[in-house]
């Protein structure tokens, strides 16, 4: 198991990687391995069909439209321009890998459109370096290890909302799909949580019917004007930072208008008594007159590239479309048979051999963020460098005499 090669490389003694010490290395470093979330192939209209009936209809007759919600996560690479969707073109989310410039967005709203919850921005770092003297709206952000969506962050998420809703007296309730994270044991007063159908949410979520494709929309326009910005000016591009990034993301929700939000709801389904059984329809995509100018400003960002770095604009919109933003947790006997097996993903950029890792303490190249106050973790990787550094400098040493 790589735990073991590591321990014994670093020159750890009587480590034990049992399935009691990978679950708690598991929970204090937010670590949740890949599985693949969404539709297990085609949805059966059958279930989608039975489960309007027989539980979306009576929800939406007892909730007022203006009641009713739907919540999901998207991931997306906020610094992405068109040059560098070639890497990206192609990839299912087992095959893109970690990067620090992704990031997972949180978007909520309810049937009507009136009430676009504020978005929820994870990123990977508690305070990044880019928020100093430039912090986010209060509530914007948070963070976890992967930049995913987790039950701490979901259940907080969940509480501050049901505390808002104590002000004003209003009962809600909110449709998630099943990823594991949005399974939440908060008892709440004002809220009532209610599930999609499995395999099902491409059909019967809303945010999947093109509110949050709307949303990806207006946030690529907004990085191409960034670009064509530069190009007028003759300025080198700067790269995004998260903080312009989450204020780009804000204005492209707001500018998602509520028509396009009250068309995704009608054609998942969400639409009262029978009418609902027939109003799954098509997609909701982006405005004739709106889709022809993001071309327009596409085109004109990619006559400046090399030849062999032009893509499609509709390559380019779909660029980070399968990037996940939640995973769901699989069990520790299932992470050990995979250790045991060879079969662990790994989300950073290139797996290092433990070679490479063991050089990268002993020079101090590796950064390490605890969301644990008592950094019990850090303390252990601090003595494993101080060990490490001790026998490079004995060698070292060694071979000066």
């Amino acid at each position: 198991a790589k735990a073991l090669e590591l321990a014994k490389l670093l020159r750890i003694q009587n480590f034990n990687a049992s399935n009691g010490w990978l679950g708690n290395f598991r929970k204090r470093h937010d670590i949740l391995f890949k599985t693949i979330r969404g539709e297990a192939g085609a949805v059966d209209l059958n279930v989608v069909r039975r489960w309007i009936e027989e539980e979306l209809n009576p929800v939406l007759n007892e909730f007022d439209p203006e009641d009713v919600y739907n919540a999901d996560e998207t991931g997306s690479y906020y610094t992405m321009m068109p040059n560098r969707t070639l890497a990206f073109k192609g990839e299912n989310v087992n095959a893109v890998k970690f990067s620090k410039d992704r990031i997972t967005v949180h978007v909520c709203a309810n049937m009507t459109g009136s009430d676009k919850r504020n978005l929820l921005i994870i990123g990977h770092s508690r305070n990044p370096r880019d928020f100093k003297g430039n912090m986010p709206p209060e509530g914007v952000y948070t963070f976890s290890k992967k930049a995913w969506m987790n039950h701490e962050i979901f259940d907080k998420w969940l509480m501050n909302w049901d505390d808002e809703l104590d002000v004003s007296g209003r009962k809600i309730v909110l449709f998630v799909d099943n990823f594991s994270a949005h399974k939440s044991n908060v008892k709440l007063r004002n809220i009532t949580l209610k599930f999609l159908p499995e395999n099902s949410t491409s059909v019967v979520q809303p945010m999947d019917r093109g509110i949050i494709r709307n949303l990806k929309f207006y946030y690529r326009r907004s990085l191409l004007s960034e670009k064509i910005k530069a190009i007028d000016l003759n300025k080198p591009e700067k790269k995004i930072s998260l903080p312009h990034a989450i204020r780009m993301m804000i204005k492209s929700w707001d500018e998602v208008k509520l028509s396009t939000i009250q068309h995704c709801f009608a054609n998942a389904g969400f639409v009262r008594d029978e009418e609902g059984l027939n109003a799954v329809g098509d997609l909701m995509e982006e405005d004739d007159l709106e889709l022809e100018e993001f071309r327009r400003m596409f085109d004109r960002v990619m006559n400046m590239a090399p030849h062999e770095e032009r893509v499609d604009a509709m390559d380019y919109l779909n660029s980070d479309e399968n990037l996940s933003a939640d995973e769901e947790e699989p069990t520790n006997e299932e992470i050990v048979a995979d250790l045991m097996n060879g079969e662990m993903e790994y989300e950073n950029e290139e797996e290092p051999t433990n070679e490479e890792i063991v050089a990268d303490l002993t020079n101090g190249e590796m950064e390490y963020e605890s969301e644990n106050e008592d950094n019990d973790d850090l303390m252990f990787i601090w003595d494993a460098e101080n060990e490490i550094n001790q026998e490079f400098f004995q060698m070292h040493n060694d071979f000066m005499q």
